[in-house]
């Protein structure tokens, strides 16, 4: 029985030994494969994206503009771009908490460069200087020592060069006044005008027209895309439609994408242009918006896109939550509801402003209005072009927020041409300061919210 028993613990040894020496050979042989296959794995988890969807557009958790200015800036926020510099250097020294991070997010996402360009002036060109200026002493000391800044964006790869100055040179004028000259447009383009008279003049998307109350679609004769439609007033004079005019034209176009997504769900990306009057780009002078349901975000928009997709991945928050926060502690922007409006310090054009939702709802269009209103009546600024991007048509894909990018186009009757080779091939230029659109927005905003006439809830984009 003794005997018995020692063989069964000798055996059971062995059996251990044995294990022992298999789970040493089983963790070595895994060891060597980590090492062979682990820089492999490392090279491929480096090109990983993060499932990004879509920024939530939260207002909520900005602070009032005043804690921003005495915080972050010393209680002395100047409020024009030409002093960018000197409120960076403040912000740079605020000990509040939410202040330094907002510092650091600004330097990750933008670049301020700032050129002092000295030159001099022969004695007889000093008086033609001084009078471009009106004899305004201060700026002509500027015009010797001018401070060019830069400012990029590491993400959107966008850099806008702003000298204020600039705003000063001679240019050629016309006589004619401005609303003049649109009234003469209007008169001239009524009788032969396309669009007035849609029903014989414009083609039908393969499902027909979508109508509204006051607008209405026609499929554009030569496509820029598989989709692509234009959505027309039914007022020939774009600078007299009413708010309730206005949003019903952006209104039948939500209910197009509805419509042509239904039938072709491969085709989600929902995107639009709008401009106004010749010098803005629009081919006739008849209101109309132009829409493309497309497979992708385009050019510029999915620029945009996958600038927010790459920083979310490289610093885990959101771009333009953190974009929006930026441009309201610097004071360059303005709320409605459930948008928001700002000033970039990247802008393309002249006045620009960008609209920011989640979706693209009834707050979103009328402060889109109420751009548009500023630019008529305060600056007047009857041209201007427009893109929109909104969200993707399915859940699964990462998408952009409600975004709509305006800007001036000059004045609608002068000779000269806004854009150059400087903006075509090398730079974009801006010589108006951000803050003044930002200033008479908001006083806009202010005031035709008393008399504001809502009209009907946007149609909602159906993401299914």
């Amino acid at each position: 029985m003794a005997d018995v028993t020692a063989q069964r613990m000798l055996k059971k040894r062995f059996l251990n030994r044995r294990f022992l020496i298999q789970a040493v050979l089983v963790t070595f042989l895994f060891g060597c494969v980590v090492m062979y296959y682990c820089p492999m794995a490392l090279r491929q988890l480096s090109f990983y994206k993060s499932s990004y969807k879509t920024d939530i557009i939260n207002l909520n958790h900005l602070m009032k503009r005043e804690f921003y200015e005495q915080n972050c800036f010393e209680g002395r926020l100047e409020h024009t771009l030409a002093k960018l510099p000197d409120n960076l250097l403040k912000w740079s020294k605020a000990y509040h908490r939410t202040c330094q991070i907002l510092w650091k997010k600004f330097h990750t996402i933008y670049v301020v460069n700032v050129r002092e360009g000295k030159q001099n002036f022969p004695q007889n060109f000093i008086k033609v200087v001084r009078h471009w200026l009106a004899d305004n002493e201060e700026l002509l000391k500027e015009a010797y020592n001018q401070n060019v800044i830069q400012v990029s964006n590491y993400y959107s790869l966008e850099q806008t060069v702003f000298n204020l100055l600039r705003s000063k040179r001679p240019t050629s004028k016309t006589n004619e006044d401005i609303r003049d000259y649109v009234k003469r447009l209007a008169v001239q383009t009524k009788k032969m005008c396309d669009f007035c008279q849609y029903k014989t003049r414009t083609a039908e998307d393969i499902f027909g027209r979508v109508e509204g109350l006051y607008s209405v679609s026609a499929s554009n004769t030569f496509k820029l895309e598989k989709w692509h439609s234009l959505f027309l007033s039914k007022k020939h004079d774009p600078t007299d439609l009413t708010e309730e005019e206005f949003l019903d034209l952006f209104n039948t176009s939500l209910k197009w994408f509805k419509k042509a997504h239904s039938l072709d769900k491969d085709s989600c990306y929902p995107m639009m242009i709008y401009d106004t009057l010749p010098k803005g780009g629009a081919s006739q002078f008849h209101p109309h918006a132009h829409g493309f349901l497309a497979s992708q975000y385009l050019s510029h928009m999915g620029i945009q896109h996958k600038a927010a997709i790459s920083y979310k991945d490289e610093n885990d928050s959101e771009y333009w939550n953190d974009l929006i926060e930026l441009h309201h502690a610097l004071g360059l922007s303005v709320m409605l509801g459930d948008a928001v409006a700002i000033s970039p310090l990247t802008p393309v054009r002249e006045h620009e402003i960008i609209i920011l939702s989640t979706y693209p709802g009834t707050d979103l269009f009328r402060l889109f209005y109420y751009v548009i209103q500023t630019y008529y009546h305060k600056l007047e600024r009857m041209c201007f072009s427009t893109g929109l991007g909104f969200p993707v048509m399915r859940p699964s894909i990462t998408t952009l927020p409600a975004i709509i990018r305006i800007g001036t186009r000059g004045q609608c009757n002068s000779h000269t041409n806004d854009v150059s080779s400087l903006e075509l091939y090398m730079m974009q230029n801006v010589h108006v300061d951000p803050y003044i659109i930002i200033r008479d927005l908001q006083e806009t905003v202010e005031k035709l919210m008393k008399t504001s006439s809502l009209g009907n809830e946007m149609v909602k984009l159906n993401y299914d």
